[in-house]
């Protein structure tokens, strides 16, 4: 008994040294959370800030992180009373999609430390990978898989499994409403009538769980059932000449302004929102744009490097004001990856313990 103590110790002493401010309570990382992993509606805090598709560029995430100053050079989160938003496709078209991963569940933990939130939700691009889709993911993004994980394909499959990914793709959601601004990776239609957000967050959270159960019996040789997907998470099987899903993942009638706008002023009225701010369909000028007479705000600029796109941010403030921060300078972030991927092994080290306590 004794030597399981001094074990104990041992990991709690070697994983406070790695803390950003030295010191580590092991409480604070397993604060209950006060929201549900699928709430829809929050009271605006303050500044909220949203960013685009990242694919699988860490570097791009950070340079926009860094120049909003919600994290420093350092990847300390820094930022107060803020709601950071980011509209999905973090897999895909870039090299390093871990990478991303990592900053995301770091972003998770850290917010609400300073009383801030992340809320991350899903693009299609992270639902087709979920559900073993890979054909968009580069050879270099799963050769890192493969270091970490085992061969390509199949190490691609275990992350998705793993600690700490596991727990954090089981809080991202189809949609978020943040005081009266709507954010969403793709669009709405008419099924807002019908069927519930929060509901639909819901309906998220409980596939994710079963599809990653699912790939854990797979990895183990044994048999198992493939849940069933639901209607707001049908994919489109890339390359076909079938037309997009109309889903909140999906769709691109809006970012293609093929809805009439009596339509979406009755769908905005509807849900009490003001503006709609979408990811999923890249902008032409690669810098963010409105639509609708500035109802609908596109952030996706493709900002990954290998998309040869730009890093951009969108502000919007309490007051209504909105601002567009385009063309963010690209600088190196290998550092603050490395020490952002340091803290998150410290968090693992007490992960592990509190599984050892219970």
């Amino acid at each position: 008994m004794k030597s399981w103590i001094l074990l104990i110790l041992i990991l709690l002493m070697s994983c406070t040294s790695l803390d950003f401010s030295g010191r580590r309570n092991i409480a604070t990382f397993f604060l209950p959370e006060e929201e549900t992993p699928y709430q829809f509606e929050y009271e605006q805090k303050g500044r909220i800030v949203t960013i685009g598709d990242i694919h699988g560029d860490p570097n791009a995430l950070l340079n926009a992180l860094i120049e909003q100053k919600i994290l420093n050079e350092s990847g300390e989160f820094i930022a107060q009373d803020i709601d950071l938003v980011l509209l999905g496709d973090y897999t895909g078209k870039g090299p390093d999609t871990r990478g991303v991963w990592d900053i995301i569940n770091h972003l998770m933990i850290e917010a609400r430390k300073n009383g801030s939130r992340t809320h991350a939700l899903f693009g299609n691009h992270d639902l087709v990978v979920l559900e073993e889709n890979f054909k968009r993911i580069l050879p270099k993004d799963l050769d890192k898989f493969e270091k970490k994980y085992g061969k390509r394909k199949g190490g691609f499959k275990r992350a998705l499994v793993s600690h700490p990914y596991r727990e954090m793709m089981q809080n991202w959601k189809s949609m978020v409403k943040v005081g009266e601004t709507l954010f969403v990776h793709g669009g709405i239609d008419d099924f807002i009538y019908d069927y519930d957000p929060e509901l639909i967050n819901q309906e998220v959270h409980k596939f994710v769980k079963e599809q990653q159960d699912y790939l854990v019996k797979t990895l183990r040789g044994e048999e198992a059932v493939k849940p069933e997907t639901p209607w707001h998470l049908a994919s489109w099987v890339f390359d076909s000449d079938d037309p997009m899903p109309n889903n909140p993942l999906w769709s691109r009638k809006i970012s293609h302004e093929k809805m009439k706008k009596k339509k979406l002023k009755k769908l905005m009225e509807y849900l009490g929102i003001s503006q709609i701010v979408v990811g999923h369909t890249p902008t032409d000028s690669r810098q963010v744009e409105t639509i609708y007479e500035g109802r609908v705000i596109k952030a996706d600029t493709k900002a990954s490097v290998d998309m040869g796109g730009k890093i951009s941010a969108v502000e919007l403030y309490e007051d209504g004001d909105v601002k567009f921060v385009d063309a963010i300078e690209r600088v190196s972030r290998k550092r603050t990856l490395r020490r952002i991927r340091e803290y998150s092994s410290l968090n693992f080290c007490h992960y592990l313990i509190g599984e050892f306590i219970r």
